[in-house]
C-alpha cells in the first residue's frame, strides 16, 4: 500500500525576487512581468530571498541555501524561449541555431531551453520558423553573445527572469516571411522508456502500481528491463524494488510499503499541451541507493530531453530548470556511510520520545531500521510511515502525530506542517553530500518533483542495497 499524499503547494511562504521580474511565473507561462528590453541588452543576475512572516524552523537556511545554488553563478543558469499568442505567431514551430533544430514547438505552453546563459555552447545565431501554409513560412531570428541578447527582426524581443532562467520573448505583431533553409520537418522522436538497471550482484524484483496492465519483473544481476510507455499514458505509476533475492522476500505480516520510489506520470503523446512529472521518492522509507537521469539519444535536438523543471525554492512559483544526463544526475541516493548507517543515525535522533513523551517504537528492531524475520536488514522506515495509525509502529499510536507527519488536516499547509519539515529524517536525507534531490516529505514537490517533456526517457539505476 502506497501511503504517501499528494498535496498542493501553497505558495507565499518563500518567494523568490529577481532583477526584471516582478512576480514568479510558471513554466506554462508565455511571458513574465516586467522586463528588459534593447539590443544587446544584459541581464543582471541579482537574486533576493525574501522569507514571509510564517517562516517554518526548518532547517531552512539549509534547503534554500542549497536550492538556490543551483540558481547563483553564471554556470547554473540558462536561457530559455517563450513565444507570444498572438501576430501571426503560431503553433507548431521550429527553433534552429544555425542549421540545427533545437525545438519543436507544439504548444504555447511548451518550455524551450537555449542552453547554458553566458557560455560559448549557447552562442550564436537562431531562428524562428513558423508554418503558414504549403511552402510559406514567417519567422524571425536573433543572436545569443555571453550575457546579452540582440535581434533585428524579433520584434520588441526582451528577457525576463524567472528563477534560474532568462527567458526570451518577442512581441505579438506580424512577423516577416521567410525562407528557411533546411526546410523544417516535424522530427521523430524515439519511443518513450523507462529502463531500470540493476547494478548489484543480487536478482531484485520490481514491482509496479499503475502502470497500465505491467506486472512485477525480475531483473538479473547486472541486467536491466524497459518498460515502454503506453502512448496513452500512465497516471500515478511507480516502481518499487521489493525484494534481493531471498533477503527481504519474508518480511514479517503486516510490514508496510516502506520501498523507494520511482513515481511518474506521462500525459498521452497526443497531449501536446501537457508535460511529463517524476519523482523520487523516499516519504514512505526507503531500501536501495540508485541514481535516476534522462535516457537522451545522440543528436543537437534531443537536448530538451534533458531539461528539467522545478519550483525554485521553497513557497515559491518561480521555476528552476536544469540539464542532466548520467553523469549529472536528476535524482541520487548514495550515502558514503551506507543505508543501514543512514537509519541508524536516523534512529538515535528519533527515538520514541522524539515523537511524544512515553512513546515507543515497536517495529520488530525497535528502530527505524526495516528486518526481515531473520533479523537482516533490508530498508529504513520514514516517520511519516512511523507515525500512521495504520502502522502501530508507535506505542501509544496518536491520530495528531499522524496528522504532523503526514500534512494533513490542520497541518495541510507548508506554514503548518512544521514538523515533518523538521525531522532529522528530511534533514539527513536533504543534507547528505551524496543525495540529490530526494523526496523526503510530502511537501517537498517544489525541491525534488520535475516537469520533463512528455517525449523524455528515464534510466532508474538500482546500486545497493545497504
Amino acid at each position: 500500500m502506497k501511503l504517501k499524499t499528494n498535496l498542493t503547494i501553497v505558495s507565499g511562504l518563500l518567494l523568490i525576487s529577481l532583477s526584471g521580474c516582478n512576480s514568479g511565473g510558471s513554466a506554462s507561462n508565455n511571458a513574465n512581468q516586467g522586463s528588459t528590453t534593447g539590443s544587446g541588452v544584459s541581464v543582471s543576475n541579482v537574486a533576493e530571498v525574501i522569507t514571509s512572516n510564517q517562516t517554518t524552523a526548518q532547517s531552512t537556511s539549509n534547503l534554500v541555501s542549497n536550492a538556490l545554488s543551483a540558481d547563483n553563478g553564471d554556470s547554473h543558469q540558462y536561457w530559455a524561449l517563450h513565444f507570444p499568442q498572438g501576430g501571426n505567431t503560431t503553433v507548431p514551430l521550429y527553433v534552429y541555431k544555425e542549421s540545427e533544430l533545437v525545438a519543436y514547438v507544439e504548444a504555447f505552453s511548451q518550455p524551450v531551453f537555449l542552453g547554458k546563459y553566458n557560455s560559448s555552447d549557447s552562442d550564436g545565431e537562431y531562428q524562428i520558423v513558423i508554418p503558414e501554409g504549403d511552402s510559406s513560412y514567417v519567422g524571425c531570428s536573433f543572436s545569443l553573445s555571453g550575457k546579452q541578447f540582440s535581434s533585428s527582426t524579433c520584434t520588441g524581443m526582451v528577457a525576463n527572469t524567472n528563477g534560474n532562467q532568462h527567458v526570451l520573448t518577442y512581441a505579438a505583431v506580424t512577423l516577416p516571411n521567410v525562407t528557411p533553409n533546411p526546410v523544417p520537418q516535424p522530427p521523430v522522436y524515439e519511443s518513450r522508456t523507462i529502463t531500470i538497471r540493476n547494478n548489484t550482484s543480487a536478482q531484485i524484483t520490481v514491482t509496479p502500481t499503475n502502470c497500465a496492465s505491467l506486472s512485477s519483473q525480475v531483473i538479473a544481476s547486472e541486467s536491466q528491463y524497459v518498460y515502454s510507455i503506453p502512448d496513452g499514458g500512465v497516471t500515478s505509476c511507480n516502481f518499487a524494488v521489493d525484494s534481493q533475492n531471498s533477503l527481504s522476500a519474508d518480511l514479517p505480516p503486516a510490514t508496510y510499503n516502506f520501498h523507494t520510489l520511482l513515481e511518474v506520470t506521462y500525459p498521452a503523446l497526443g497531449d501536446v499541451s501537457d508535460q511529463a512529472n517524476v519523482d523520487m521518492s523516499m516519504v514512505n522509507g526507503f531500501n536501495v541507493a540508485y541514481k535516476m537521469y534522462p535516457a537522451k539519444p545522440d543528436g543537437y535536438f534531443n537536448n530538451q530531453l534533458g531539461y528539467f523543471t522545478h519550483n525554485a525554492a521553497l513557497g515559491s512559483i518561480a521555476q528552476a530548470v536544469d540539464n542532466f544526463d548520467i553523469s549529472s544526475p536528476a535524482s541520487q541516493f548514495a550515502p558514503e556511510s551506507g543505508l543501514q548507517s543512514v537509519c541508524d543515525s536516523i534512529s538515535s535522533q528519533m527515538p520514541g520520545s522524539f515523537f511524544a513523551a512515553g512513546t515507543s517504537i515497536v517495529t520488530p528492531s525497535s528502530t527505524f531500521e526495516v528486518w526481515n524475520n531473520s533479523s537482516q536488514f533490508v530498508g529504513c522506515f520514514s516517520p511519516f510511515l512511523m507515525a500512521s495509525t495504520q502502522t502501530a509502529y508507535l506505542s501509544p499510536t496518536s491520530q495528531n502525530l499522524s496528522e504532523e507527519y503526514q500534512c494533513n488536516a490542520q497541518y495541510a499547509t507548508l506554514g503548518t506542517c512544521t514538523t515533518a519539515a523538521q525531522s532529522p529524517y528530511v534533514n539527513t536525507i536533504h543534507n547528505d553530500s551524496n543525495t540529490i534531490h530526494g523526496y523526503a516529505y510530502p511537501f517537498d514537490d517544489w525541491f525534488a518533483d520535475y516537469g520533463i517533456d512528455r517525449h523524455t526517457s528515464l534510466v532508474w539505476e538500482v546500486n545497493s542495497f545497504n
